[in-house]
């Protein structure tokens, strides 16, 4: 259950979402979107994903390394290996490693 302070913060935010703009501000200097409006804040999978990664190694201690070759740049692999480390860390618990292997420079740039 969340506390009173957490609670009345969410509240104040999601009537003025121009506080967090000025609360980053003030301590990062970054400039969020001056339009922010809330949105439904609970997120679905609504269409099941499946990753197939070239190799998932385990540990001790439930810690993991996620493996993958790479030949070519391949945008669409690039944008789910964080979905693969989150759903690791999810299921374990513990921050892993995502190590690309690959022998040409362009692709490991």
């Amino acid at each position: 259950m969340p506390s009173t302070p957490h609670e009345v913060l969410i509240v104040a935010l999601r009537e003025q979402p121009g506080l967090l703009g000025a609360l980053v501000s003030k301590i990062t200097g970054v400039k969020l979107p001056r339009r922010l409006k809330p949105a439904d804040a609970t997120l679905r999978f609504v269409k099941p994903a499946e990753l197939r990664l070239d190799l998932v190694l385990h540990g001790g201690r439930r810690r993991w390394v996620l493996v993958e070759l790479q030949r070519s740049v391949d945008p669409a692999k690039r944008r789910r290996w964080p979905l693969a480390a989150s759903l690791l860390f999810s299921q374990t618990g513990a921050l892993g490693d995502v190590i690309v292997i690959t022998a040409r420079r362009a692709v490991a740039r």
